[in-house]
């Protein structure tokens, strides 16, 4: 079932079921919540596998993925991952890349791969800034040939 988590804009939360009706409440649904001992494998079988299936419909769907979390909560390394346990993106493209190649039928793919970051969204396919700092002093990301 739907995981469900208030949060007032002063940063307080509460638990949607406690009766608490505070006016600026805000309320997210989360489909999956995952802890540390979660491999890579299981959150992609679990999250992403499906939403690939549902772009080789027989009338294919949008699908979209987004990680939520604080700052080192692991959203990155959960995207990503790494060369030994590769992450939900190396592993889409993957399975992707798979079907295409066993399917007679043509293929058009389209992706974004954005970053929301301080309330500003960031394409992350865009070619990497020659600047070794980017996006208002951030570091410039590594990126990585899938």
């Amino acid at each position: 079932s739907d995981k469900q988590h208030r949060n007032s804009s002063d940063g307080t939360s509460s638990d949607p079921s406690d009766g608490d009706s505070a006016p600026s409440v805000k309320e997210f649904t989360y489909s999956q919540v995952f802890d540390s001992s979660t491999s890579q494998q299981s959150m992609y079988s679990r999250c992403a596998a499906p939403l690939v299936s549902n772009l080789f419909l027989p009338t294919p769907q949008s699908s979209l993925l987004f990680a939520y979390g604080i700052t080192n909560a692991g959203k990155s390394h959960t995207i990503m991952g790494n060369d030994s346990d590769p992450g939900i993106v190396p592993r889409a493209f993957s399975d992707i890349l798979d079907r295409v190649k066993s399917s007679s039928d043509e293929a058009n793919l389209r992706v974004s791969y954005l970053e929301i970051y301080n309330e500003a969204v960031y394409d992350l396919l865009a070619p990497i800034p020659t600047s070794s700092r980017s996006r208002a002093g951030r570091a410039a990301p590594k990126r990585k040939a899938l």
